[in-house]
């Protein structure tokens, strides 16, 4: 009853010859509360800048108007020549705006050693590391600071707004805007649900990418997957059976391909072994599948509550009893103190995987223990799929209608019912969609008609100007962005540093990039003039300055067009008036020289 899962393989003892390991102090005899739901109005953002005052006037009106923001915190990068403070005045009394230093978010050491504070010298060759080594400890490293830099702002500045008792925040940089993922007539197809009839799938599967020449001599890319087998049409075929590892050969792909795409290696695509043939389905790992759960730990079985499984290791607060009190009679620990054993698992089971939990899971032998994980709605939202994804995007308001990117995610959340907002978040990763910068005329055959009010020109901003873009799910767009309601997410979630600034939340936040047919948002990144592209100073100084990668770069958007960010300046004006418009946009897009 309730689905059982098994998980066998040796641990550290805990005292009673069992396979729990306790660590850390005793907690309280309760286990920590879930977190509030927050109630402070409006959105809110973290934002890194360096350099960006000519960006800054454009990003702060936009997400002011659509998001509505009106919280904001902003770290200002060592190496800036300027600083953001005069543009950020002018929105006294609207967005409540703090700016933070090194020293307010950066510790000055982590577990790995030093980390190292202020201005990073770019061009000098002791700061330059090997592109294969960039994760390396390397405090000398511009661009790993830099990275570092990144990872603990985000976190600390998360953990500042839910103290503040926020919700949504959204984590972007300053060239790129936030936008409604409507259906679109150049959409590409939705990932599957489930295989094909007959196709295998891996679970847990990982790309393997290694370089090559072609025939020709010239650069190339062999792209591997590596996983877990799962519905086998024929166990025992070729020695194969469910639950095997299993590793393909190169892949049947084109190199535009490779990275992800509607052909691509990404979840909810066949992928065809190019050498052995035979085709794999690619699961979506990220996914939590419902199943028959149990109300309640039967009696004498310990429950285990803010679980989480990670390569292979089950862990979390462990109670007696699910009354919680406090009785340390049957086993070696006190209510709450932290549990963790090892388990064989290649993947985890899709009764742990499950809606709310609810289930046993049993330790290894010859001292088998059964736990109890508790359902708990903050860990296991139940899953949105494709088909809903679709109705979802369907109901998007039309561009230029008013309403904001927190009014869609309300009413999302309110029709999902009792479970909104365990399913709808807490954290939404968002594909980005690179705008080249290719400019469109009147006339040109594009469909560009201007949309500026008077006063205003398009020219001006890049929101407006810029309306090509590259394929979407296209190599050029790159990694996600993310948008996290910090108010479902318990207090130790912000500890230290993120795994990057694509992946601010483990478990929630997703790994590989979100298909775009099944996300709700976007995030429009603007390549923008040479002059602009070429104006940071920071640690990716050696890219920014190659005029050759912006050319490409160019060329590879400029596949479609989009006006779906342009009507926004419209509305902006008649809400807060022309005057005071111009006077909290004044300088955009005006990129003066520094020294």
């Amino acid at each position: 009853p309730g689905g059982e899962a098994r998980g066998d393989g040796g641990a550290k003892g805990d005292g009673d010859g069992g396979h729990s390991e306790v660590g850390g102090a005793p907690s309280a005899a309760r286990p920590a509360s879930l977190p509030s739901r927050g109630t402070a109005s409006g959105g809110a953002a973290c934002l890194l800048v360096n350099d960006e005052n000519p960006r800054l006037p454009e990003w702060l009106a936009y997400h002011y108007h659509v998001l509505p923001l009106r919280h904001l915190t902003v770290a200002v990068d060592p190496a800036s020549r300027s600083s953001p403070s005069d543009i950020l005045g002018r929105w006294d009394g609207m967005i409540d705006v703090r700016v933070w230093g090194e020293e307010d978010y950066l510790p000055e050491s982590d577990g790995r050693g030093p980390i190292g504070r202020g201005p990073c010298d770019a061009g000098d060759p002791k700061n330059k590391q090997k592109d294969d080594a960039r994760e390396q400890y390397n405090p000398d490293d511009c661009l790993w600071r830099h990275r570092k830099r990144q990872r603990y702002f985000v976190k600390r500045c998360m953990s500042d707004f839910r103290a503040r008792n926020m919700t949504w925040v959204l984590l972007v940089d300053v060239d790129e805007y936030v936008a409604f993922n409507g259906v679109e007539g150049d959409d590409p197809d939705a990932p599957l649900d489930v295989a094909p009839g007959g196709v295998p799938t891996l679970a847990d599967w990982r790309e393997r990418k290694y370089s090559t020449t072609d025939e020709g001599g010239n650069p190339a890319i062999d792209v591997y997957v590596e996983g877990t087998l799962s519905g086998l049409p024929r166990e025992g075929r070729r020695g194969k059976h469910n639950g095997d590892a299993e590793r393909t050969n190169r892949l049947k792909i084109s190199g535009a391909d490779y990275f992800r795409g509607p052909n691509g290696v990404a979840y909810g695509n066949v992928v065809e072994d190019g050498v052995a043939g035979g085709e794999f389905f690619l699961r979506d790992d990220h996914a939590w599948r419902t199943a028959t759960h149990m109300p309640s730990a039967p009696p004498g079985v310990v429950t285990i509550r803010n679980s989480r499984v990670a390569n292979g290791t089950m862990s979390g607060n462990a109670y007696h009893n699910t009354v919680f009190n406090g009785s340390t009679s049957m086993l070696d620990f006190a209510d709450g103190d932290v549990v963790r054993f090892r388990t064989n698992w290649r993947e985890a089971p899709v009764e742990i995987r499950a809606h709310l939990g609810g289930h046993l899971v049993h330790s290894a032998p010859p001292h088998s223990r059964t736990y109890y994980v508790e359902r708990e709605f903050v860990l296991w939202p139940p899953y949105i799929d494709p088909g809903q994804w679709l109705e979802m995007r369907r109901r998007l308001p039309p561009p230029g209608s008013g309403r904001t990117t927190l009014d869609v995610l309300n009413a999302e959340l309110a029709r999902l019912g009792d479970f909104g907002r365990e399913t709808l978040g807490p954290c939404l990763s968002m594909p980005r969609l690179l705008f080249g910068s290719k400019d469109s005329l009147p006339g040109d055959g594009s469909g560009y008609v201007p949309l500026a009010p008077p006063g205003f020109r398009d020219g001006d901003y890049v929101t407006l100007r810029y309306r090509h873009h590259a394929l979407k799910e296209g190599h050029v767009n790159k990694y996600q962005k993310a948008i996290v309601d910090v108010s479902r997410l318990p207090v130790d979630y912000f500890d230290g540093e993120a795994e990057s600034i694509h992946i601010p939340i483990k478990y929630h936040c997703r790994r590989d990039p979100p298909r775009w047919s099944a996300s709700l948002l976007r995030v429009h990144h603007y390549l923008d003039s040479w002059e602009a592209y070429s104006y940071r100073n920071d640690a990716r100084a050696a890219k920014r300055n190659c005029r050759e990668c912006y050319d490409e770069k160019g060329k590879e958007a400029a596949e479609g067009s989009s006006d779906v960010v342009r009507h926004w300046l419209g509305g902006f004006v008649a809400a807060v008036g022309e005057a005071k418009a111009k006077e909290l946009l004044a300088g955009a897009g005006s990129f003066v020289r520094l020294e």
